[in-house]
Formats: C-alpha cells, structure tokens, sequence
C-alpha cells in the first residue's frame, strides 16, 4: 500500500498555517463576492459612519491636549519669566557690590600709595 502522506510529512507548521489562513482568506472572498449589492453599499454606509465617529472623537481628543499643552506652556513660561527675573535682580545686586568693592579698593590703594610715597 502507498503511503500517500509520505511527500507532506517534513512539511513545518509554519507552512499548514500558512495553507489554512489561504484557504480561510479564500473562503472569505468567496462569501463576500456572494453578498449583494445593497449589502455591500450598506457596509460602506456603515463604514463611512464610523469612520465619521472616529473622526470626531480624533480632533475632540486633538482639542483638548491642544488646549492642556497650551495650558503647561503658558505655566512653563510664566515660571521661566519669574525666575529669569529673580536672576537678573541677583546679577544687578552682584553687580553693584563689585562696583563698591572696586571702589574701595581704589581709595586703600591711593591711601596706600600715598602713605609710601609712591603716588607722584
């Protein structure tokens, strides 16, 4: 007696898999192509809502993170600006502070030189 099998025995799974989902694809196709007309239109119909739905929740969602990153970059800049300011009053103090310590410097120096004689 033949063994009739004996060619598809070494055959992987992989490759039954990809003969069902063939044959499955295949059987879905003929079922579609038998469908009717209206039945299809109703399905683009169906489609087309849905579609339209999505669409809808996609910019409300659009909306509302648009409006939550304007929100955090209105706070961020605020923040920014705030410290920005704190910063620039810190160098206006520093400042100032070199400037009398500049003066100061040079009233011990002409007091310096004067006292050695050094000053002319």
């Amino acid at each position: 007696m033949l063994n009739r099998t004996a060619p598809f025995v070494g055959l992987s799974s992989e490759f039954w898999a990809i003969i069902g989902s063939a044959t499955a694809i295949g059987a879905l196709m003929l079922t579609v192509s038998g469908w009717h007309r209206g039945d299809i239109q109703g399905l683009r119909a169906e489609m087309g809502g849905v579609e339209a739905s999505l669409s809808g929740e996609i910019r409300a969602v659009d909306a509302k993170l648009s409006a939550e990153i304007r929100a955090v970059d209105a706070k961020l800049s605020a923040e920014i600006r705030a410290v920005d300011a704190k910063l620039s009053s810190k160098i206006d103090k520093l400042e100032e502070g070199q400037a009398r310590i500049d003066a100061r410097l040079g009233v011990v120096e002409s007091h310096v030189l004067g006292v050695s004689g050094l000053d002319g």
